[in-house]
């Protein structure tokens, strides 16, 4: 099995880090928003962490559960909004899908200025990326490694447009507070009002 925690991490450690520094050298920016753009790789990082690890690579083990793997229609939901019985929106794993994308939709904001027509395409485009990957690792494969659903799709929308909504309120409220405070205009303020 390919763990993440092995040359995948490693690998993506080092093109945050890498793609850190052309970014402070060669277009100037600010340690500020270096923060917040490391954060936010990071976070991509282990975004790809929970919806594609572990990858199997074993040609045993990949003959193995292929012998005994559903088909990928089988392992495949297109149909918006169908829960197989016994599962259905209330269910832990739609509030998952949820919750792993709020940080996207909160941390995009931090690196430019975003705005709601934005944040929906970006949502889509997060649940299409994962979604696809796991599709295209299954066809690679030759069976499907992951059940591939349209409901993930828009549990992953609804996440990044929720952390985009918090971050709205978080700015806000963030900047009154430190004009009513009267408080120094510092890196982390100066980055919040790009962002709104």
């Amino acid at each position: 099995m390919l763990l993440f925690e092995r040359a995948p991490l490693f690998i993506g450690l080092a093109a945050i880090l890498i793609s850190a520094i052309i970014l402070r050298l060669a277009w100037k920016k600010k340690y500020g928003f270096l923060f917040f753009y490391t954060l936010f790789c990071v976070y991509v990082l282990h975004l790809g962490k929970y919806t594609l690890f572990p990858i199997p690579i074993d040609p045993r083990l990949i003959a193995d559960k292929a012998r005994v793997a559903n088909t990928f229609a089988e392992e495949m939901n297109l149909i918006p909004f169908f829960f197989p019985a016994g599962f259905g929106l209330a269910d832990m794993q739609v509030l998952l899908n949820i919750a792993l994308t709020v940080p996207f939709g909160f941390g995009i904001s931090f690196l430019g200025k975003t705005h709601l027509r934005k944040i929906v395409l970006l949502g889509l485009l997060v649940g299409c990326t994962i979604e696809s990957l796991q599709l295209l690792i299954g066809l690679a494969l030759g069976f499907p490694y992951r059940y591939v659903d349209i409901n993930d799709v828009i549990m992953n929308f609804l996440g990044v447009v929720i952390g985009y909504g918090i971050f709205r309120l978080f700015s806000i409220v963030f900047i009154k507070v430190t004009k009513n405070l009267h408080i120094k205009n510092d890196p982390f303020m100066r980055v919040l009002q790009k962002s709104t």
